[in-house]
């Protein structure tokens, strides 16, 4: 994700308010998502959550996702599995994410959205 992407969705996430009553919540995640949230990659035993390339485990791992990593949730939902946008730090004191990587993480190792 460019940074230019990656500021327009926070603008998008600062000038929207949570989904209001959603219809339907799946691992703490609704799955009825009016705009980007922002959450985090949980805590797993193994250290890592895979990314895959579509919305179930027989795809190809992406990359692996440490614990605590961000990312942006846009609505993409297949059952219990997320569309996500996962924002890698740049290594820098800057603040600013350098390009991620696109994918798809079940939602039970999602945590901790707003």
């Amino acid at each position: 994700m460019s940074r230019t992407r990656f500021i327009l969705a926070l603008a998008g996430l600062a000038a929207c308010s949570p989904p209001a009553a959603a219809s339907s919540i799946v691992a703490g995640v609704p799955t009825d998502i009016q705009a980007p949230i922002y959450c985090y990659v949980k805590r797993t035993p193994d250290g890592f959550v895979a990314l895959r390339a579509g919305p179930s485990a027989s795809h190809r791992m992406v990359t692996r996702m440490r614990p605590g990593e961000e990312l942006f949730i846009e609505g993409t939902v297949s059952g219990e599995w997320r569309r996500v946008d996962l924002m890698r730090r740049t290594g820098r004191d800057d603040g600013y994410f350098g390009p991620g990587h696109q994918g798809w993480m079940h939602s039970r190792f999602i945590e901790r959205c707003y």
